[in-house]
């Protein structure tokens, strides 16, 4: 994954590191269909159980969110963890605003591993 130079000064300059560029739009909706299909996407936080349950979500709305995942996603650095987040938003299958947040895992040359739903809103 290429790195970019973060201008000295930035609020993402951090003790001598940069910070790798987000996965670009196209490739996201890749990597989501690719977790998809290998059943790579977790779904198993108590958290997420929680809010599923509080805005009667189920893991096929989620998928169909990541599946089609046209409306909107966005992609946020978080330094705390050093990882990027992404949010897909998307109508769910009752035709409402789903918002999914998540975090993509990869391994040492790479390949994805786990792909973590982190909440829905």
């Amino acid at each position: 994954m290429s790195k970019i130079k973060i201008p000295k000064g930035s609020s993402l300059v951090r003790k001598n590191y940069t910070v790798p560029k987000p996965i670009p739009k196209r490739e996201l909706k890749n990597l989501f269909r690719t977790a998809l299909n290998r059943g790579l996407v977790s779904f198993d936080s108590q958290h997420l159980r929680e809010r599923m349950f509080e805005r009667n979500v189920d893991i096929l709305d989620i998928t169909h969110v990541l599946k089609k995942g046209r409306a909107k996603i966005e992609s946020k650095w978080h330094d705390d963890i050093k990882k990027w987040r992404y949010t897909v938003t998307e109508k769910d299958l009752n035709n409402r605003k789903l918002s999914v947040p998540l975090e993509i895992v990869f391994g040492c040359s790479d390949e994805l591993i786990q792909i973590f739903i982190i909440t829905v809103f």
